[in-house]
């Protein structure tokens, strides 16, 4: 066995002592208190990915959203790393989390772990040698299996730089430490996240496919919970690099949908002029949040709910 026991009881929690509620639908730039978000180091990671725009800094607001939850399925349209979902089911915030994702290589992924094939991939991980040579032998390889498009996509994902899996992005060179590309590859943690989802698998689901194929049915449900972190609207410039293998979305369509949900949603936007303006003019409400991402490198994100009391009545 990897597990080793995870402290999910320390106060972890966001600060929100002067946090109000939204009076309108457009108070976000309205003199609304920042929420902050955590330094990552100091939450628990169960996800396998080192995920470009994860979330583990809003590990202690999302603790306190899912604990006014009456609903027995969290549902993440845009799932990636999904560490929200895994957060959720291994806390024991709610009894099961359904995962959309649309890319094939991050479905694999997800499929393996959840899956008898999880004890093959953990062998793999712990047995590969890592180096320049050994990592672009698998990059290179033509997968013909799910778990082994899985394994290459782990590799990608920890090895290239920022962990980014869309095609163009380099090997890790120097790395952390100068560690190069050893840097995020941690075998044993691997093992042991991926041996804790799967002792999870009754709970979890993915589906690959389309998330937009079921979000009119899902925010149309007032029963339905969902945690939103779509692409970064700044992927849609032209010129920037994609991050992810789908990086355009219709944002628009989107935010007109949360507009007219009956469902209960909490969504992290990238904190943009445009994003502003395009949740302005859906009168969705939002709230900066300042965090720490993992390099000690302050960042702003915007979060928007359809009730933020579900935040703030929980500390």
């Amino acid at each position: 066995m990897f597990i080793e026991r995870l402290n999910t009881n320390d106060n972890v929690f966001a600060t929100l002592d002067h946090l109000k509620a939204p009076q309108d639908k457009t108070a976000g730039l309205k003199g609304a208190c920042n929420l902050r978000g955590q330094n990552t180091a100091s939450v628990p990671h169960y996800s396998p990915f080192r995920y470009p725009g994860g979330k583990s800094w809003l590990s202690g607001i999302f603790r306190q959203w899912l604990a006014g939850s009456g609903s027995s399925v969290l549902y993440e349209p845009f799932a990636g790393g999904g560490s929200m979902s895994l957060l959720a089911v291994i806390e024991n915030f709610i009894p099961r989390a359904v995962l959309f994702e649309k890319d094939a290589a991050v479905a694999a992924v997800w499929k393996t772990i959840l899956s008898s094939d999880a004890h093959w991939l953990i062998d793999r991980i712990l047995k590969f040698r890592i180096s320049i040579d050994s990592v672009n032998d698998v990059l290179m390889t033509k997968t013909r299996t799910t778990r082994t498009l899985a394994f290459q996509t782990i590799v990608k994902n920890r090895c290239r730089r920022g962990g980014v899996i869309a095609g163009g992005a380099g090997l890790i060179v120097r790395g952390e430490r100068g560690n190069g590309i050893k840097s995020r590859w941690y075998p044993e943690t691997l093992a042991k996240r991926i041996q804790l989802i799967y002792e999870h698998r009754e709970r979890l689901e993915i589906r690959e496919d389309d998330a937009f194929r079921y979000l009119p049915k899902l925010l149309k449900s007032k029963s339905s919970r969902l945690f939103l972190d779509p692409p970064y609207t700044k992927l849609m410039t032209p010129g920037v690099k994609p991050l992810y293998l789908h990086c355009r979305l219709n944002h628009e369509r989107l935010c007109e949908m949360l507009a007219r949900s009956e469902a209960d949603y909490l969504l992290t936007y990238d904190d943009t002029s445009f994003t502003r303006q395009l949740l302005e003019d859906c009168g969705l409400p939002f709230y900066p949040v300042d965090m720490m991402n993992s390099n000690a490198v302050m960042k702003r994100e915007l979060l928007v709910s359809n009730d933020f009391t579900k935040v703030t009545s929980h500390r």
